[in-house]
């Protein structure tokens, strides 16, 4: 099965035997979520969860990202 990552398919069995985890599903998607500063649904759709990895494309293409055990229980504000 191929993973979606900012409009590129990659190998779900790649990035679980990487993350010795199952992938179940994508919470967010910056292609398809609002991402804007006034509107964004990150915070609401990453509340309440844990074990979460967000990967992260920059402009040329290399992917990186990070994991977070445990549950996000408090709001995130954005630094201005």
């Amino acid at each position: 099965m191929l993973i979606k990552i900012n409009e590129k398919l990659c190998h779900q069995e790649e990035i679980e035997k990487l993350t010795r985890m199952k992938y179940k599903e994508t919470i967010f998607d910056s292609y398809s979520n609002d991402w804007s500063k006034e509107k964004s649904t990150f915070v609401d759709k990453i509340l309440g969860k844990g074990k979460l990895i967000f990967l992260i494309e920059d402009t040329e293409e290399n992917v990186f990202g990070s994991y977070i055990d445990n549950t996000i229980e408090d709001s995130v504000s954005f630094i201005t």
